[in-house]
């Protein structure tokens, strides 16, 4: 590599390329597991050595490897096959060796092609000959070894010893590049990831994470705007950059660029290279993952995951559910003994006067109400929270335009809040975690609904207690219309108010039943996992409920109000239905789809047509299953890994019978039956659903990035101790504001997720418009407003919004995980005037 420095600007040239060298010497290894402990110097082997290792890019192919000696003399050379070589040399007359690979080729992990590598380029390791047969048994030259080498040569080159210079490239390295990445699930893992692919046994656990971190590698290259034949070019400008001990995009105080292969220049400063490889290995982890799941992973991907101490127990039996179906649908369709779906309780008006634009509303949340729970052959009752004392959530009507006033009687022994979720609303009156109530006291939130026709909901936000209050059932249904809806309703262009039906899906876990009762079980040790999960699911309150229908459409306005789960709504038959609404409000025209996938706070409203079918016939509501993230299989999830023994995974489909289950957590990414439709009546349908709002709607409304005025980024991330969940490395504290925000303003905020698990991002009082999710256009309920947008391992989703005049004041951000919300994952915005 030649580095020269013209005009303040740091190019780095192909021709020329200097060696870059990495010396793992006998303290490192030793710091890693191996060595003596005893701080004596192992004395270099004699006689020829059998030297094996291997070259991983893809892995590389017919490259030439070679030892040379410190003086470049070749002591030993061999071809590559396959990623591995083999090679005899006499290493005891020298200090350390270079093993370094030129040309070849490998298989591009991004894009799939054959890459040929230039003869003058390849990886890199140097190792003290001490340590070969000591401590290390195996070589590996990843990119790793190659970017550290170049900082280990510079430190040398500065005068600095080699103990001295491999430090400080280790600190470097595993704090500028590789710190917030995760490679798999115990914590000898987490610790493998300063060794640099320098693993010391073949087949270990250090040699699959270096194989991933080596496939990582070009997924990170491809995201940052690369392509696979600059991935050299691009580790000797990662070298450069951090040898001042920062990677930001700078030799000292100078930009460093260099051409792309593909024609033009690259400037380093232009990406944030941490980020984005931490991206790019949680995406790999999902998309390894997700292959176990479906199917699709060969032996060799498996054995590496396995080797990684990831387990894929959780993952086949996924697999054998999607594949063969849920074991329970068929007798459930069958069943004769399943209660009936219970509308949710509309709240009347205290004033009497439904034409005054007024709403008032009181809302006493209560503990120890006791709930008859309807099951199949089965209820019981549980002592559960609820507002003024209801057996079932409320449902609150409303019109684009009153005037609310909603006031919250605090009767339980904790401070709690009702956030209006969804709703665009002044700072004071969201009731996020900054304006708690306290116990036997009053608060009324006074506002005026001024926005679209949208499926809206309340609940709980006190600090460190919302998981719990929404768990024992605090939480109700806001459906607000407007003069569109109105309209369409009013031509037969969507189905009519009896026959849109708000259905508010929650998991729960019941303790085995005393006397006739069956208490909740939370635990605040599920925050440090997926968050709290039932293996029973309610349905407006009650199990696996049965709707009578008429051969017509019906909306079903989908409520996903559990804590933590996710589901992918279909239905038994496969039928396709249209899905019409996302959190915000009506989609500007139907979208065809046969699933519908909803993390935690979302909402979605679908029209299924019923008029095909014959009375008589039936048809299961289902959440189907998928793959919940790598952290399914990661031992860190102490509580997941209880949850997959007897009680979890393997008992899969048991809990949703009849109430059965009792004690029984859920898991994620079980498929599930949520509630049965039985065509009883033949009706004629007069409803031709629309194919595009009216002109006049406001929420046709579409934002392009040309109207942004500032961009901001949110990266969550798992900080590798339970419980802690982090956005931009902080926890929520209520005193300090993390974004400042000017009412008014278009913003676009881009949300990544490096961690293992999925995380719906909730932003209080704004609507969002979904930019893209991976660089791909949105498709399903994300054309339509959201306020709610799940983000899954190594994505980063791209939402656009307009902070209306009405939003002043202070909100949060936070993952809608609501147990993943109470350990801090929150933040705090503010919006001035």
């Amino acid at each position: 590599m030649n580095a020269k420095k013209d005009e303040g600007l740091i190019s780095i040239g192909v021709a020329g390329r200097l060696v870059a060298v990495c010396l793992l010497s006998a303290w490192l290894v030793a710091g890693c597991g191996g060595g003596s402990g005893n701080g004596t110097v192992p004395v270099p082997p004699s006689g020829p050595q059998l030297i094996t290792g291997q070259a991983l890019m893809g892995p590389m192919n017919d490259a030439t490897v070679e030892i040379l000696s410190p003086d470049g003399s070749a002591l030993a050379t061999a071809q590559s096959r396959n990623g591995q070589f083999e090679l005899s040399a006499d290493i005891s007359a020298h200090p350390y060796i270079e093993v370094r690979s030129r040309g070849g080729f490998f298989m591009d992990e991004a894009t799939g092609s054959r890459v040929d590598v230039p003869s003058d380029e390849g990886l890199h390791a140097y190792i003290a000959a001490p340590d070969f047969g000591a401590h290390v048994r195996q070589i590996v030259l990843t990119p790793e070894t190659t970017i550290v080498a170049g900082m280990v040569r510079r430190s040398m080159q500065a005068g600095n010893s080699l103990q001295a210079s491999m430090a400080q490239a280790a600190e470097i390295m595993q704090q500028q590049f590789i710190a917030d990445s995760w490679p798999a699930g115990t914590t000898e893992a987490m610790d493998v990831m300063t060794q640099f692919g320098m693993p010391l046994t073949p087949a270990s656990m250090q040699d699959s994470l270096t194989w991933q971190r080596a496939r990582t590698f070009s997924l990170y290259t491809q995201a940052i705007g690369l392509g696979p034949a600059s991935m050299f070019q691009l580790m000797d400008a990662l070298a450069l950059d951090m040898h001042d001990g920062v990677l930001d995009g700078h030799a000292a105080a100078d930009p460093i660029e260099f051409p792309k292969a593909s024609g033009g220049v690259f400037y380093m400063a232009t990406a944030n290279h941490a980020l984005r490889f931490a991206q790019a290995r949680a995406g790999m982890m999902q998309d390894d993952l997700g292959n176990v799941f479906n199917g699709d992973a060969s032996v060799d991907l498996r054995h590496h995951l396995e080797l990684m101490s990831l387990d894929l127990a959780p993952f086949d039996l996924l697999h054998q559910q999607h594949r063969d179906g849920i074991s329970t649908t068929a007798e459930n369709l069958a069943a004769n003994n399943l209660p009936a779906f219970q509308h949710l309780p509309v709240l009347s008006d205290e004033d009497g006067d439904s034409q005054d634009q007024q709403g008032h509303y009181t809302l006493r949340a209560l503990p120890d109400v006791d709930v008859t729970i309807q099951a199949p052959g089965a209820s019981w009752t549980t002592p559960m929270y609820r507002y003024n004392g209801m057996q079932l959530p409320p449902l609150i009507r409303a019109k684009r335009g009153d005037e609310m006033f909603l006031t919250l009687v605090n009767e339980l022994a904790d401070m709690t809040t009702i956030h209006w979720h969804g709703f665009k609303v002044p700072g004071p009156e969201d009731g996020g975690p900054t304006e708690p109530v306290s116990p036997n006291a009053t608060r009324t939130y006074h506002f005026t609904l001024d926005q679209p026709a949208a499926s809206l909901w309340f609940h709980p936000h006190p600090h460190g207690q919302t998981a719990e209050q929404v768990y024992r059932g605090l939480a109700g249904v806001l459906i607000l219309t407007d003069d569109i809806e109105e309209q369409l309703r009013q031509s037969n262009r969507v189905p009519a108010v009896e026959h849109d039906i708000p259905i508010l899906v929650q998991d729960r876990l019941f303790d085995a039943e005393i006397s006739g009762e069956r208490l909740l079980t939370y635990s605040d040790d599920h925050m440090s996992g997926f968050g709290m999960m039932g293996g029973t699911t309610l349905v407006n309150g009650v199990v696996l409920p049965r709707l009578g229908v008429e051969t017509r459409q019906y909306t079903l306005r989908l409520y996903n109000a559990s804590n933590s789960r996710t589901y992918d709504f279909a239905l038994s038959d496969g039928r396709a239905f249209f899905i019409v609404g996302s959190d915000g409000g009506w989609l500007p025209q139907p979208v065809q789809a046969d699933h519908v996938v909803l993390g935690a706070g979302e909402r979605a409203a679908i029209v299924v047509d019923f008029a095909a079918d014959q009375p008589g016939d039936r048809v299961m509501l289902v959440s189907r299953p998928f793959m919940a993230g790598p952290a399914m299989g990661m031992s860190q999830f102490n509580s997941l890994e209880q949850q997959a023994g007897m009680g979890g995974m393997g008992g899969m489909g048991d809990g949703h019978h009849a109430g059965a289950g009792a004690g029984e957590p859920g898991f994620p990414g079980e498929g599930t039956d949520i509630m049965r439709f039985d065509i009883d009546v033949a009706a004629t349908d007069v409803v031709q659903l629309y194919d595009r709002l009216p002109d006049n709607a406001q929420i046709l409304t579409r934002l392009s990035e040309q109207d942004a005025t500032a961009m901001r980024s949110f990266v969550m991330t798992w900080s590798h101790t339970p419980g802690r969940f982090l956005i931009n490395g902080k926890q929520y504290a209520e005193n300090r504001v993390d974004e400042l925000v000017e009412a008014g303003a278009t913003e676009i905020w881009e949300i990544t997720n490096i961690s293992p698990l999925p995380h719906p991002f909730h932003a209080h009082a704004i609507q969002w418009q979904v930019l893209d999710r991976n660089n791909s256009q949105p498709t399903g309920a994300e054309l339509g407003w959201k306020d709610t947008v799940l983000v899954n391992p190594g994505e980063t989703v791209r939402i656009i919004g307009r902070f209306e005049p009405v939003n002043v004041g202070r909100y949060v951000y936070h993952c809608h995980i609501l147990e993943h919300e109470d350990a801090g994952m929150m933040g705090v915005f503010e919006v001035s005037p």
